[in-house]
């Protein structure tokens, strides 16, 4: 074992012998203690090794705490008091009046929320803040006012807003519109409740007719007729038109056409019908032969015969096809291909037959030698031969390869090897022949050094050295290392932050001991979890609480009014076919109850009986037009244009689109200046009537409308009516 191992092992041997000591003598139980005595206690006494200072109790600002430390041996524990925090307030505030909050100078404790008050005043019993909590503007006859609730106090006020008065419009407003036959009326309109003042005559326009437009054509015998539309009414006026009579053409019509063995005839046709005049007979035609056809194609020698018969008598009519005689072609054709040796020969042929004229030589050509072939190879400086032979004669020719020179690689070979101090040699060589040319120096390498070793050990504050060696000529050289810098522990805390206070910790270097210490920022509130103090109801606000678990600072919020948590909706008055019924809902929390009307569910007729309290289906008068209705997803009354008057409306109807629906509303105009009418019944479906739906039905005596909620009927409804 070598000097440095033993004492390693001595300095553990003694570590473990103290330990042993230490717990030996710390480890006796309470008997032992008791039985020997103090005397005993004292001779084992343990040498203390407290741990880090813990906080048991937080100081606040205005109780003390507790710093606790443990002995990792016996388990003693020291203690010593934190001082209180005491109030660390804010800057002064200032809370300005309302009119039920007095104004007051005061500041509070940013720690525990401690408020001290320096100057207190009395409530400003003007300074309200009121908000509008409901406003109904004024109508031309009617005031208007603003209800307005201060938000601090809940003083109310009302302010009246004043009738505006009508606002007639001094364009005049057509009301009737009039027609070709009847007078319509214009007015002065409010053009902001409609109502309608000096009413005045508009004259009827009378008939606008339009352009004629023929209803049946006139012919050559009888008459036609036209008609023309009045534009503003459709009404149609109608009128004859007379016969034009027998129009006859300058031209003869062939009626008959005439052939090689029969007269044709001809006359003169009326243009527009089939009348006749002037009918004459025509002469024979010519014969209409049919495709000349032949048994046998003329040659360039021979010829040959066609004939024709007549398409309509049968006659025959033949002719004689000359000989077509020799067509030679303007191009050459090569009888014989000459060669090198011998001439060829070439001749125009006829394109119809392989009779040829112009029989001419074509010069021999030039020999057809193959490919080269080398009988002696060429070098860089030294020439060489090649020859090639004809594929008719054999003769053969000879020419020479001239010399290539010398052709040098692109790179460099290396012909000597550099060193780390000593130059080498490069130089690029012939690819053919290994004659070289541009040779050049390879500098020296220099030295290839292994990695750095300490030759002197450097400490946490003095530099220390390293040495390195060339691995391929062996020379070294030296370089310093700079100092280490510290190495240190864990950090140690020394006095523990607050949550106010800052605190310090101090840590230590391993290699030198060297202590650096830091401060430790205060950490701030480490609240809990809320706790409500006062529960929120469906209507009030509640509050809640949590404290700081290092100081015991508390932190209020208020917890909003949560709302009503109605639950199902309960009938209490079932709604029948034409009476609404009642539905409520009851909060679950507080008992507070919602209560809504539910419509009337209108009649469900199955063969004009209603299913549910056998109703029997009212038919609509004839002449009432309904429309779509999307404000009530039904129909309402658009227009009436019969003439009864007693008129029915029927509580349902259905457009082909929108399926059976309850009709909801009668329209805007819908029996506006009808004076036939003087009873209309009304279904129960009905929920709201426009405006001048009824207006100038003077003779209406009888409806029945007093389920309808006034405020559903618009003002200028029944204008003229004894309903006004």
């Amino acid at each position: 074992m070598s000097a440095k191992n033993k004492i390693k092992a001595a300095l553990v041997f003694s570590a473990v012998i103290a330990l042993f000591l230490c717990l030996t003598s710390c480890g006796r139980t309470a008997a032992e203690e008791t039985q020997n005595g103090p005397a005993a206690r004292a001779a084992v006494e343990c040498n203390h090794v407290f741990g880090s200072w813990e906080v048991q109790t937080k100081p606040t600002c205005t109780q003390e705490g507790v710093l606790c430390s443990k002995c990792g041996f016996c388990g003693k524990i020291s203690s010593q008091r934190i001082q209180p925090l005491g109030h660390s307030y804010s800057e002064e505030k200032e809370q300005a009046a309302t009119c039920s909050v007095s104004a007051k100078k005061y500041r509070v404790c940013e720690t525990c929320g401690l408020e001290e008050v320096s100057e207190k005043g009395k409530p400003n019993l003007s300074a309200h803040s009121f908000e509008i909590v409901s406003k109904k503007d004024a109508t031309c006859e009617r005031d208007g006012f603003v209800k307005e609730k201060c938000a601090d106090c809940g003083e109310e006020k009302t302010t009246v807003l004043p009738a505006v008065g009508h606002a007639y419009s001094s364009a005049w407003t057509v009301d009737v519109v009039p027609t070709c036959e009847k007078p319509g009326t214009m007015i002065h309109r409010c053009a902001r409740c409609g109502i309608k003042k000096d009413e005045t005559a508009l004259p009827a326009l009378g008939h606008r007719y339009g352009e004629w437009e023929q209803v049946s054509a006139p012919t050559c015998a009888e008459k036609g007729e036209r008609k023309h539309v009045c534009l503003g009414c459709g009404k149609t006026e109608n009128e004859d038109i007379s016969a034009l009579g027998h129009e006859y053409s300058e031209e003869w019509t062939i009626d008959n056409a005439s052939t090689c063995a029969v007269h044709g005839t001809r006359s003169h046709h009326c243009v527009r019908c089939e009348a006749k005049v002037d009918e004459e007979e025509i002469a024979f035609a010519d014969h209409s032969y049919g495709g000349w056809e032949t048994s046998a194609q003329p040659t360039c020698v021979l010829a040959e015969t066609k004939e024709r018969y007549c398409l309509v008598c049968n006659n025959r009519e033949e002719e004689v096809i000359s000989a077509l005689g020799h067509e030679y072609s303007d191009e050459w054709t090569v009888d014989r291909l000459p060669t090198c040796i011998a001439t060829g020969t070439k001749s125009r042929h006829c394109i119809r037959c392989e009779e040829k004229t112009d029989d001419t030589a074509i010069p021999v050509v030039d020999h057809s030698y193959g490919d080269w072939i080398i009988m002696k190879k060429v070098g860089c400086l030294t020439d060489g031969k090649e020859t090639r032979t004809c594929s008719y004669c054999y003769e053969q020719e000879e020419r020479t390869i001239v010399a290539l020179g010398h052709d040098f690689e692109d790179f460099y070979t290396i012909d000597k090897a550099a060193k780390c101090q000593t130059d080498g040699a490069q130089s690029r060589h012939c690819s053919r022949c290994g004659e070289k040319t541009d040779e050049s120096v390879i500098p020296a390498t220099g030295h290839s050094f292994d990695d750095w070793t300490t030759s002197t050990p450097w400490t946490c504050t003095e530099d220390g050295e390293e040495i390195r060696h060339c691995e391929k000529c062996g020379e070294s050289e030296t370089r310093k290392v700079a100092a280490a810098g510290h190495d240190y522990g864990d950090w140690i805390v020394t006095t523990p932050a607050t949550c106010t206070e800052n605190g310090e910790r101090e840590r230590t270097c391993s290699a030198c001991e060297s202590v650096e210490k830091e401060t430790i920022l205060a950490h701030g509130h480490n609240f809990g979890a809320w706790t409500t103090t006062a529960a929120a109801t469906c209507t009030e606000n509640g509050e809640r609480e949590r404290t700081c678990s290092a100081c015991e600072s508390v932190e209020k919020e208020t917890v909003l009014a949560h709302g009503h948590s109605f639950g199902v909706w309960t009938t209490t008055a079932a709604a029948t076919c034409t009476e609404a019924g009642e539905k409520q809902q009851t909060c679950s929390e507080c008992g507070a109850t919602n209560t809504q009307t539910v419509d009337p569910l209108g009649h469900d007729y199955v063969n004009g009986e209603c299913t549910r309290c056998h109703h029997t289906q009212a038919q609509s008068t004839e002449g009432i037009i309904f429309a779509y209705d999307s404000e009530f997803d039904g129909y309402y009354v658009k227009e009436y244009t019969g003439t009864a008057s007693t008129v029915v409306i029927a509580d349902s109807y259905d457009d082909g689109t929108h399926g059976e629906k309850s009709v909801t509303k009668i329209g805007e105009g819908a029996f506006m200046d009808n004076t036939d009418i003087t009873t209309v019944v009304l279904p129960a479906t009905i929920r709201k009537i426009m405006s001048y739906a009824f207006y100038g039905c003077s003779n209406l005596t009888d409806i029945n409308i007093d389920f309808i909620p006034s405020e559903n009927i618009a003002a200028d409804a029944f204008v003229g009516t004894m309903y006004e």
